[in-house]
């Protein structure tokens, strides 16, 4: 299925059977439009947790569109994200003001979708986790990033979703992780790089290490 829009489709019809899919946000999908693909002037695929409370606005995730979600996505990152620490780590590493980070960043999350309201990781059934694999894997071929980053840490559940990911594109990272004394592994072949994420990184106060080190690999 080489149209993302058809593929955005099929995974929301997915999601929506998912039991649990009311106690969830609605699913992170990316835009389809061909301004965002087009503009791309670097494809760097920006991997993080999940994304709570997504267009959460009063409505079911049934009643949600593809479209729905894909504009907001387009619109979210063209009015340059927000300032959390996730987004501003990603900023800093490229060098780029808000109003160009749609033209540089392909951003998804481990798991297609966080907890409907509160914060904190999702109740991960077996239905959640395979179609965020699924999802994950068909973004990476689709897309064709230059560089992966992924910020979501070794803990699970996002190690063994992570791990699931690594092997199926035949990554060098599928028997190491990041630790403390090794924050940033790097798969060369596949221009992999993975780490802790931003919030994390900056209480252990190794940031700054860590974007040097990055951003001498993707710039």
């Amino acid at each position: 299925m080489n149209n993302l829009r058809e593929f955005n489709n099929y995974i929301l019809d997915k999601y929506n059977g998912i039991l649990n899919s009311d106690d969830l946000s609605s699913p992170l999908l990316i835009s389809s439009d061909e301004v965002y693909n087009n503009s791309l002037k670097r494809r760097i695929m920006y991997v993080g947790q999940e994304t709570n409370g997504w267009f959460n606005y009063g409505m079911l995730n049934k009643e949600v569109t593809a479209y729905n979600l894909e504009e907001t996505y387009f619109n979210f990152l063209k009015n340059g994200a927000s300032n959390s620490v996730f987004w501003r780590y990603i900023k800093q590493i490229l060098e780029i003001s808000d109003g160009q980070l749609i033209n540089n960043v392909i951003w998804s999350n481990t798991f297609i979708a966080g907890k409907r309201n509160g914060i904190g990781t999702p109740d991960i059934t077996r239905e959640l986790f395979d179609i965020s694999l699924e999802y994950l894997l068909y973004i990476r071929e689709y897309f064709k990033p230059n560089h992966i980053i992924l910020v979501n840490g070794p803990n699970n559940p996002y190690y063994e979703l992570n791990k699931k990911f690594l092997k199926k594109i035949k990554s060098t990272l599928i028997d190491i992780y990041p630790t403390l004394s090794n924050p940033l592994v790097i798969d060369e072949e596949n221009n992999i790089l993975w780490t802790y994420h931003p919030g994390f990184q900056n209480r252990m106060r190794i940031n700054k290490e860590i974007m040097v080190k990055i951003k001498n690999k993707i710039i």
